[in-house]
C-alpha cells in the first residue's frame, strides 16, 4: 500500500510553480537520482527563469527534503533513507486509522459510491494494481474520502506536509509490492468499512501497516542518513522561519498581525528570497495566512481550531511515546526529569502552564528531530500560542500532571503514559478517546 498523498505546490507565480513540478517529478521518477547536482544556469535557462524565483522554487523542494542546498557550492538531490520512511509511514498509517476508526458508521451515500468505484476501477489486475501504487490513487480515491468524511483539516495539513517526501517512496514500492497481496489487504478495508465493522476493519488495518508495508520499507534501497529538520541553523531562510516562530509562540507577534515584508527584511537582516521562503514554510505549518493578493498575517487560532490540532496531536505524541518508551526509556526518562527540573522552578501560573507544555513536547523529540519532531513542532507552538492567550482552557497543566508523565515513563507503565496523555488533551472536561472513536465526557 503506498502512503497517501497529496502534493501542495509553493504559493509562486505560474513559472515558478511549473518548474517546481517539474523538478519534483523527475526527482520522484528517477531522472534525477539522489546524489545528482542541479546546475543553477542550466535550469534557469531551461524554464526562463531569473535566479531569485529558481531560488525560491528549488528551496520549496528544499523544504520537503527534495535537495539539499549547499551556500554558495551547489544544489544536490537529497537521499532517501529508511528510518524518515518508517517514520512518515507511520504517522501516514495511524492518522488514516484513526480516521477510519472515527468515521465507520457515518459514511454517507456519496462516501459509500466513492469507496465502490475504487474497488472496481483501481483493483482489478496486477498491472492495475501497480499504477494504483505508482500514481498514490490510494489516496485521492480511497484515504482522501475517510478523512475529508472526519472533517479535521490539521489529518489533511499532516498527510499533505509527508506528501512529497513519500511520493519518492510509492515510486519505488510499485515495483516491489506483492498486487495480489495489496489489493487483497485493500478489498478487505473496504468492505469492512461499506459493512461498519470496525473491529474487523482495524484487524486488518493493522496486518497491513504493521507487518506488510515495513517488509516493503526494508526492501527500499537505503541512500543516506536519516531526514534532518526541515529548518536548520545554517541557512538564512531556516534562521528567518526560526526567529518568526519564535516571536509568534512568545507573543512578540500578535494574532492577526500583518506581517509587512520590508519589515521582516529589515528586522531579520536578510533579504527577500529567504523572508519569502520562511512565510511559505510557516504557512505550510499554519503559524501565517499566506494567501494570494491578501496581506500576510499571523493565524489566528481560536477554540476549534485547538481541538483539531490537539485531536492530531494526541494520536502522534501517543505513537512517539509509546515507541520511545519501548525502544529509549532511559533516555526518555532523562529529558523529562529534566523538563520536570524547569516546571518545579517555574513561577506559578502561566509560567507553570508553559513549562508543562514543553515538558510533553519532550516527547516529540524522544527519538530524535525526523519526521515526528518535525511535524509536532508547529503544532506544539500553535498550542503555546493559544495558552498564553486563553489560560482558562490549560487550567490542568500543573506540576501534579508532570510528575504524573514523569511517574509513568520512570515505571515503564505504558497505561499510566496514555492516561497523562488522555489528561494533557483534555479541555473542559473533554476527553478525546483515542483508540475507541469517540469523545467521552470525563468522570
Amino acid at each position: 500500500m503506498p502512503i497517501p498523498t497529496a502534493i501542495p505546490p509553493p504559493r509562486p507565480e505560474p513559472v515558478r510553480e511549473v518548474c517546481y513540478q517539474t523538478l519534483l517529478s523527475r526527482i520522484i521518477d528517477g531522472t534525477y537520482p539522489a546524489g545528482t547536482r542541479l546546475d543553477d544556469d542550466v535550469l534557469a535557462a531551461e524554464f526562463g527563469l531569473s535566479r531569485g524565483p529558481l531560488r525560491e522554487a528549488l528551496n520549496g523542494l528544499a523544504s520537503f527534503h527534495m535537495v539539499e542546498i549547499l551556500p554558495r557550492r551547489a544544489t544536490i538531490v537529497s537521499a532517501i533513507d529508511q528510518r524518515s520512511l518508517r517514520e512518515a509511514t507511520t504517522v501516514l498509517y495511524v492518522l488514516v486509522a484513526d480516521a477510519m476508526r472515527l468515521t465507520v458508521g457515518r459514511l454517507t451515500a456519496a462516501d459509500r459510491a466513492a469507496l465502490v468505484a475504487y474497488r472496481d476501477t483501481a483493483l482489478t489486475s496486477d498491472a492495475v494494481v501497480r499504477q494504483t501504487v505508482r500514481c498514490c490513487r490510494v489516496w485521492t480515491d480511497f484515504y482522501a474520502v475517510i478523512v475529508n468524511r472526519l472533517g479535521n483539516p490539521e489529518y489533511d495539513r499532516v498527510i499533505r506536509w509527508i506528501g512529497p517526501y513519500a511520493r519518492r517512496f510509492n515510486w519505488q514500492i510499485a515495483d516491489l509490492i506483492d498486487p495480489t497481496t495489496e489489493a487483497a489487504f485493500e478489498l478487505a478495508e473496504i468492505e469492512a468499512l461499506l459493512a461498519g465493522d470496525v473491529d474487523a476493519l482495524m484487524t486488518i488495518w493493522h496486518e497491513h501497516t504493521a507487518v506488510y508495508i515495513p517488509g516493503l520499507v526494508d526492501g527500499v534501497q537505503d541512500h543516506g542518513g536519516p531526514l534532518e529538520p526541515e529548518v536548520t541553523g545554517d541557512t538564512c531562510a531556516g534562521r528567518a522561519t526560526a526567529q518568526i516562530r519564535e516571536a509568534i509562540a512568545d507573543g512578540t507577534l500578535l494574532p492577526g498581525e500583518t506581517l509587512v515584508e520590508a519589515d521582516l527584511i529589515a528586522w531579520l537582516g536578510v533579504s527577500r528570497t529567504p523572508v519569502r521562503d520562511a512565510l511559505r514554510r510557516l504557512s505550510r505549518q499554519a503559524l501565517v495566512e499566506l494567501e494570494p493578493g491578501r496581506p500576510t498575517r499571523v493565524a489566528v487560532i481560536e477554540e476549534a481550531d485547538l481541538r483539531n490540532l490537539a485531536d492530531v496531536a494526541h494520536v502522534l505524541r501517543r505513537t512517539v511515546a509509546q515507541l520511545a518508551l519501548r525502544d529509549r526509556p532511559e533516555h526518555l526518562a532523562a529529558q523529562l526529569r529534566e523538563g520536570l527540573a524547569d516546571v518545579t522552578a517555574a513561577a506559578p501560573g502561566m509560567a507553570t502552564t508553559l513549562a508543562v507544555g514543553d515538558l510533553f513536547h519532550r516527547l516529540d523529540t524522544a527519538l530524535g528531530r525526523g519526521v515526528y519532531g518535525q511535524i509536532l513542532e508547529p503544532i506544539h507552538v500553535r498550542g503555546r500560542f493559544f495558552a498564553v492567550r486563553h489560560p482558562e482552557a490549560a487550567s490542568d497543566m500543573t506540576l501534579d500532571l508532570a510528575q504524573q508523565l514523569v511517574d509513568a515513563v520512570e515505571t515503564r507503565d505504558a497505561g499510566a503514559l496514555d492516561e497523562a496523555l488522555h489528561r494533557y488533551f483534555s479541555f473542559g472536561g473533554e476527553r478525546r478517546s483515542v483508540g475507541r472513536g469517540r469523545r467521552d465526557r470525563a468522570a
